[in-house]
């Protein structure tokens, strides 16, 4: 039976997350945990919170988010933070405030988890490959139940696939992060040393091996990117972003045959995942196929109805055809779907739709 879950404060936005099997071989020892406390975070909570457990989480709560009294922790995009440094900055993003978390969770006596949420995924292109980002929570079970921590205190939303994985996970998910960013800021020695280090403390992670195929591809080593796809689809062969890498790897290098039966097997699972429905109706709707678009989105809209996106979008096509009233309705929808997501999750579709409206001051007052 699946246990329940009681979701305090939601889910947290960062990198792709696929199998949780873990790896035999020890990390090397540059690898530093990045949830460790420091002597000060320990001593900020070592008997000096509630003997029940509930009790204990909402004072952890407090001492995260309060402006009185706590660090009040604010939301920052990067760069991707340790706990100690989060603690320092008061600030960083998703996978920053679960290590901080954590770190003051277990110090505290709390047996933290960190919790990759299933329920929601983002997907984006950058040069040609395609990234897929996730959710993943800190959390606490107590009995049957399992209370979660992110950005929104006391805000309940609509998660229930949680699944806890091992801090040998949430390492890699660490350095991932940090490979990743580096890879999008363009240094690319950077970006190989954390891939290195994520793979070497879990290299059954699906996703690390997908992110490593594009810096792969950026240096030209087209036969290490076609290795790290084939790892990364070995772990998970229905891994979409990597079935589209190798898709375009192949057309980079000629091989169309191959391209084109990989592209039916991307077929298959596409028709059926909403986020790539989503993603391949931006496409159609920026070379003026708005009526195929249209057609995708409301498939999409029917497999699940809480993407936020999918109205942003809907949106677009009303615009298009200069009907700005439903358009107008359709943006208000997406922003009120995006309250069941982190503060960064609501910032960002807020930032969609100020791109789309004039007015957007006058929307966000109305809304």
């Amino acid at each position: 039976m699946r246990p329940r879950v009681r979701v305090w404060i939601a889910a947290l936005l960062l990198g792709a997350v696929t199998t949780v099997a873990s790896s035999a071989v020890s990390p090397p020892e540059e690898v530093a945990s990045p949830f460790a406390a420091t002597e000060e975070m320990r001593l900020r909570v070592e008997g000096k919170l509630p003997n029940s457990t509930v009790a204990r989480m909402q004072a952890l709560i407090d001492l995260i988010f309060a402006e009185e009294g706590g660090l009040g922790f604010e939301y920052r995009r990067r760069p991707t933070l340790t706990a100690a440094e989060a603690y320092t900055q008061r600030a960083g993003n998703c996978l920053s405030l679960v290590n901080l978390f954590v770190a003051l969770a277990r110090s505290s006596g709390l047996p933290a988890k960190f919790i990759e949420v299933e329920d929601y995924e983002v997907f984006y292109r950058d040069e040609g490959v395609v990234v897929r980002s996730d959710h993943i929570v800190g959390g606490v079970r107590i009995g049957g139940d399992l209370l979660t921590v992110d950005f929104l205190p006391g805000r309940p939303k609509r998660y229930f696939q949680l699944r806890p994985v091992s801090d040998r996970r949430a390492t890699a998910h660490y350095y991932k992060a940090i490979a990743t960013e580096a890879l999008v800021d363009g240094d690319l020695d950077k970006s190989e040393r954390y891939f290195d280090l994520a793979l070497a403390v879990d290299p059954d992670f699906a996703a690390t091996w997908n992110n490593l195929a594009i810096l792969r591809r950026r240096q030209d080593n087209f036969a290490g990117a076609f290795e790290a796809l084939e790892r990364a689809l070995a772990i998970d062969p229905e891994l979409l972003p990597a079935l589209e890498n190798l898709s375009g790897l192949y057309r980079r290098t000629g091989e169309h045959a191959k391209a084109e039966e990989v592209n039916g097997r991307i077929l298959k699972l596409r028709t059926n995942n909403p986020f790539f429905l989503v993603g391949e109706a931006a496409r159609l709707i920026e070379s003026g196929e708005i009526d195929d678009a249209e057609k995708l989105l409301n498939r999409a809209r029917r497999l699940q109805s809480d993407i936020p996106e999918i109205f942003i979008y809907l949106a677009k096509v009303e615009l298009a055809r200069g009907r700005t009233k439903q358009a107008d309705r359709l943006l208000r929808k997406a922003r009120n779907k995006s309250e069941a997501f982190s503060q960064g999750f609501q910032t960002a579709i807020q930032n969609k739709i100020n791109s789309l409206l004039p007015d957007a001051e006058t929307f966000r007052d109305e809304g």
